[in-house]
């Protein structure tokens, strides 16, 4: 079941290049809670959290600078807050959980250079609109979000 519910979330985050060996790893370096999980019949709650999750674990594993830049192992990061924002009764609890989690992933600094416009036009840029979504997002997570995409990750400062 595990592996099926990697699976969901990883096409809901829009990364699928994943190998066994790599979900295998992801798994067994997991909070014990995520091994434990069963959802063979999830709730109409569970299934908006695992949506939220994924669109949140995607979104971040792109633009939060420590992920970004490859300084967390992000797939057993997932399973670590899998529990959590999945036992999540409400859109209330599942925001504070993840706002919890983002924080825990250190400070995302303040990039000048991501206010300049691209100097060369933009075929297609990404949809961030639901970054303000405030059905399935406090004001607090919202505002966390917007504040990691307003200083995105940049890539290696010497390249």
């Amino acid at each position: 079941m595990i592996i099926r519910l990697y699976l969901l979330l990883l096409l809901l985050s829009g990364s699928v290049y994943h190998s066994k060996a790599q979900i295998a790893t992801a798994t067994a370096t997991a909070a014990p809670a995520a091994s434990e999980l069963n959802l063979t019949k999830p709730t109409a709650q569970q299934v908006e959290n695992l949506t939220v999750l994924g669109q949140v674990w995607g979104f971040l594993k792109y633009y939060h600078p420590a992920v970004a830049a490859g300084q967390r192992d992000w797939d057993a990061e997932l399973f670590k807050v899998l529990p959590t924002v999945l036992a999540s009764k409400n859109a209330t609890e599942r925001s504070a959980a993840l706002s919890t989690w983002i924080t825990a992933l250190g400070p995302v600094p303040t990039c000048a250079k991501c206010a300049d416009k691209p100097s060369q036009p933009v075929r297609v840029a990404p949809d961030l609109r639901w970054l303000a979504d405030k059905k399935n997002l406090s004001p607090a997570l919202s505002q966390l979000l917007t504040h990691v995409a307003a200083n995105r990750y940049q890539g290696n400062p010497t390249t």
